[in-house]
């Protein structure tokens, strides 16, 4: 595995031709273009807009015949962050990409990396590395064959787990 930048992660998920899977573990992002849309959430007044940039990108990958599905692992209850992405994310399926949430507990033997990862046509797998409190990000990638299916695998037993985004009902 080798570090690469933000440049570089972006081109190569968006150069995706078949298959595009995440697997999402984090309870807080800390990403500050959120910090605007997530007090707004939090007041009751949400921006019904704030992912469309993210919809268009699904939506042209979808219409290329790109696969694209991401699982949420997350802590119940879920945390605030967790509503407002929750929330958010309503508008994302019907732009392509299929998600589903598990709690931790159902995918606790579920054998993966202890980062967010991207598995990308089955012949590389991208890794994020965030500080505690969220931010500095650093992009990994992975070619070798065997981190690749290792994580293929740890994203298709997740997903055997999951619920689908519409059935997702957290618990208490």
């Amino acid at each position: 595995m080798h570090l690469i930048g933000l440049d570089d992660f972006r081109s190569r998920y968006r150069s995706v031709r078949r298959r595009f899977v995440h697997i999402e573990l984090r309870d807080s992002y800390g990403i500050e273009a959120e910090d605007e849309p997530f007090q707004r959430w939090k007041a009751g007044d949400p921006d019904a807009h704030r992912l469309d940039g993210w919809c268009d990108v699904v939506r042209g990958m979808a219409s290329r015949g790109v696969r694209m599905r991401r699982i949420k692992i997350v802590y119940e209850p879920l945390s605030d962050y967790q509503r407002f992405i929750r929330d958010a994310s309503h508008v994302i399926p019907g732009a392509g990409e299929d998600i589903r949430w598990v709690n931790r507990r159902e995918a606790a033997t579920v054998m993966m990396p202890p980062t967010d990862f991207w598995v990308l046509d089955d012949n590389a797998v991208m890794f994020t590395f965030h500080s505690g409190s969220g931010g500095g990000h650093e992009y990994g990638l992975s070619e070798d064959p065997t981190v690749v299916r290792r994580c293929a695998s740890a994203f298709d037993a997740a997903w055997d787990v999951a619920t689908p985004h519409g059935e997702y009902r957290p618990g208490s």
